[in-house]
């Protein structure tokens, strides 16, 4: 979710960023910024909540049905074989 939040969700906004500005170093930075807040975002909540024992096991991600829409792809999450 926090991935989620924090990057570059729209295509659109790019483009205008491009239009606006006149050249593609902007769109470049800030895809990347936002890409790289993102991560480093995930990164702190997922330590976090490591570091407090909330984290019980390995997260895999299998393309199944649920209501967990990225991009367009069908995601089902799983924590120590059972469904979240």
């Amino acid at each position: 979710m926090v991935v989620f939040a924090l990057c570059a969700q729209c295509t659109a906004t790019l483009a205008v960023i491009q239009r606006e500005t006149g050249t593609w170093g902007w769109v470049v930075f800030a895809f990347g910024y936002m890409t790289l807040l993102a991560y480093l975002g995930a990164f702190v909540v997922y330590q976090g909540t490591a570091a407090l024992g909330w984290v019980t096991g390995d997260i895999q991600l299998a393309g199944s049905d649920c209501g967990i829409d990225f991009m367009g792809s069908r995601f089902m999450i799983f924590a120590n074989g059972t469904r979240l």
